[in-house]
């Protein structure tokens, strides 16, 4: 039998298994008790402001699951780690101090790991968090607080393999991390200094000043240049002066800005001109005078916005001010780039 009759022969359950899933999430979205998130909270802060940090344990798929919530908390600015229950027993358990909290997942609440680590846990840290299908377990006896996520069967259509009790632990772990970060008055900002090298922490981190060209840096032609010296000033062919796509305007008199001719400019005053009296072009009569600006200290997402905003026809470069005074220039490009 080829792999074609193999895959029409093969039920397809993949949509039921995430049907299943979503419906046991939204159960225990039904069922979830304020009062007990509310003594997390509790627990968390505690922790939190009093130097604590936050332990994840669990054994097998539970294990990955928990450190997938410790990464999410560390994300959030606690400092929180995961604690393997076979090593903790043989040595690890010493990072656990009082101050701190942890957190246990187990489907059963009767993993021996877990049930064997509990009381010498307990002696150590001030508060237990369990995550359990079964209130009646040991784990969920012996935590200070407990969540409940109990399932009428595994999404496996063995129901062997743990799947809807390992997303339904993470959903929970997560959801608790949100509510926390709520609490906490966690912002975009403070967000982002835990991701300065990805996306989104360039995007909050990293201000126009840190991308932009120097104006000294950029081509210049003066209110009298002629076509011919706007064209070669927009393609900078001279040596250390970088290639933008515009050119800066100044006065000859007293090198005061003027305005900046851009790509879109010379076309439109080719097309105004369409007869080919292009002699008569000079350079004060087509720039732009009063471009758009930006301050230095925004951020790049901000840069984008703007450039952004007047689209289909998007700004391609913003002056950059200090104190209101033009100190250099973003272009689209380079701010596309750090956003993506």
């Amino acid at each position: 039998m080829n792999n074609d009759d193999l895959i029409l022969k093969t039920p397809f359950v993949m949509k039921d298994c995430l049907l299943h899933d979503s419906r046991a999430l939204q159960k225990a979205s039904e069922i979830l008790d304020k009062k007990i998130c509310d003594n997390a909270l509790i627990a968390l802060n505690y922790t939190f402001e009093n130097n604590g940090k936050l332990l994840l344990s669990g054994v097998g798929k539970s294990g990955i699951v928990a450190r997938k919530i410790a990464a999410t908390f560390t994300s959030l600015g606690y400092p929180a780690l995961f604690l393997n229950p076979t090593d903790a027993l043989h040595g690890d358990i010493g990072i656990a101090m009082h101050n701190d909290t942890a957190i246990i997942i187990s489907n059963s609440g009767e993993t021996t790991e877990l049930v064997s680590l509990l009381p010498h846990l307990t002696r150590k840290i001030k508060t237990i968090i369990s995550i359990t299908s079964d209130s009646t377990s040991t784990l969920a006896k012996k935590s200070n607080v407990h969540f409940e996520c109990n399932i009428d069967r595994e999404s496996c259509p063995l129901n062997l393999a743990p799947t809807t009790s390992t997303t339904l632990s993470l959903a929970l772990g997560d959801a608790l991390a949100a509510q926390w970060s709520i609490f906490k008055g966690i912002t975009n900002e403070n967000f982002a200094i835990n991701h300065p090298a990805g996306i989104i922490g360039k995007r909050l981190t990293l201000k126009v000043e840190d991308i932009m060209i120097d104006i000294c840096d950029l081509p210049i032609v003066y209110n009298s240049s002629n076509l011919r010296s706007i064209v070669l000033s927009i393609t900078s062919i001279e040596e250390n002066i970088k290639g933008v796509g515009f050119t800066l305007v100044k006065n000859k008199k007293d090198t005061s800005f003027m305005g900046l001719i851009t790509d879109g400019d010379l076309r439109r005053a080719l097309f105004e001109n369409a007869s080919g009296d292009w002699d008569n072009i000079i350079a004060e009569n087509i720039c732009t005078k009063n471009p758009r600006t930006i301050d230095k200290n925004a951020t790049l997402i901000d840069a984008l916005k703007k450039m952004e905003k007047n689209k289909p026809g998007s700004i391609t470069c913003l002056g950059v001010t200090s104190d209101k005074e033009l100190i250099g220039f973003i272009i689209m490009n380079d701010v596309v780039k750090m956003n993506n």
